[in-house]
Order: C-alpha cells, then sequence, then structure tokens
C-alpha cells in the first residue's frame, strides 16, 4: 500500500482522498470519475473549492463516504450521485448549492447519515425520502425548501435527528410522523407550518426535542 499526503492507494488504485482544511484553490476536475475503487472522498474546509460537483461522481460505485461541507462549491446535486449504492454518508453542508433535491436520491438506500444544510437548496422535499429507511439523520436547515412536509418521512423507522429548520415549509405536520419511534431530535422551527400539532405525536417517548418556534 502506498499513502501520500491525504491520497491512500491499495495495489495501485486510489483508495482514499482525505484532502481536508488542505486550502485547495479551482474545482474537481471531471476525471475524478476515473477513481473507480476510490472508497471516501473528504475535501472538507477548503472554501476555495469551487465549481460543481461533476456527474462523473455518480461513477464512483465503490464511494461510501463523501464529505464536501465548509467549501464553496455551486450548482446543484446530480442526480448521477444516486448510483452510489453502497454511499453510507454524504456531508455537503455549508456550501453554495442550488437546484432541487433529486427524487432519484431515493434509491440511496445504504445512506446513513446526510448533511446537507446551509446551502440555497429549492423546490420540495421529495416523498421519495421515505425510501432511505436506513438513515439515523437528516439536517436539510437553513435552506430554501418550500411545500409540504411529505408524510413518507412517517418511514424512516431508524432515524434519530431530523433537521428541516429555517426553510419555508408550509401546510400541517403530518400525523405520519407519529411513526417514528426512534427519534430523539426533531427541528421544525422557523417555517411557515400551520394547523395543529397531531396528539399521536405525543407517543415519541424518545424525544428530547422538537422545535416548533417561529411559525
Amino acid at each position: 500500500n502506498i499513502k501520500w499526503q491525504g491520497i491512500t492507494c491499495v495495489n495501485s488504485s486510489v483508495y482514499k482522498l482525505e484532502l481536508i482544511v488542505f486550502d485547495l484553490d479551482g474545482t474537481i476536475p471531471d476525471s475524478i470519475g476515473q477513481f473507480g475503487n476510490l472508497t471516501s472522498m473528504q475535501m472538507f474546509g477548503n472554501p476555495k473549492l469551487s465549481g460543481t460537483i461533476p456527474s462523473t461522481v455518480g461513477d464512483l460505485r465503490h464511494l461510501q463516504r463523501i464529505d464536501f461541507n465548509m467549501n464553496g462549491m455551486t450548482g446543484s446535486l446530480p442526480s448521477s450521485m444516486s448510483k452510489l449504492s453502497l454511499l453510507n454518508e454524504l456531508y455537503i453542508s455549508e456550501n453554495f448549492l442550488t437546484g432541487t433535491i433529486p427524487s432519484e436520491f431515493g434509491k440511496l438506500t445504504a445512506l446513513e447519515l446526510v448533511y446537507l444544510a446551509d446551502n440555497r437548496l429549492s423546490g420540495t422535499l421529495p416523498s421519495a425520502v421515505g425510501m432511505l429507511t436506513g438513515i439515523y439523520l437528516l439536517a436539510l436547515d437553513y435552506n430554501l425548501l418550500t411545500g409540504t412536509i411529505p408524510p413518507e418521512l412517517g418511514q424512516l423507522s431508524k432515524i434519530e435527528d431530523i433537521g428541516i429548520s429555517n426553510c419555508d415549509l408550509t401546510g400541517t405536520i403530518p400525523v405520519e410522523l407519529a411513526n417514528i419511534p426512534s427519534v430523539i431530535f426533531f427541528y421544525l422551527q422557523s417555517n411557515l407550518l400551520t394547523g395543529t400539532v397531531p396528539p399521536e405525536l405525543g407517543q415519541l417517548v424518545n424525544v428530547d426535542f422538537f422545535g416548533l418556534s417561529n411559525n
């Protein structure tokens, strides 16, 4: 095995990129898709790393972790990422992403942790998020998301932390959220929600915090 600073190779193939707080500049090239054996791509803490996420990331079929937190990345989430069937962790918070969350992301059934907070993502939260049944944490706070809370969130039977605060969500709180016995933290404050709080949510005995202020 060979390891340079931030780069790990196994049998002459790039296995990990860990370019963390590396003062990277420029963009991620399309040729990143040629690293077919890559399992982890961590490039967080590089505010001068800009441009879009190349669609060729979807060719990295062995990828288990993506961490682009705290960079200067723009553009939308490529739907090609839905081909990453082994992806466990997705971190792209504190960037400048725009566009919608692709409904194709519902195919990422190996996902356990998703951080997409502090971007400029818009549109509705797709109902396909209910297919991510292995997820433990979903952080979408501080975006421009609109529309209603999809009742399909109630299918996330393992989730412990749901953050969709400081967006522009409307409508009522779906009663289906009472079907998540594992949830501990629920952040829905600072939206435009209306209606009443379903009494069934009282069944969520593990909840430590349920934020609904500023609605």
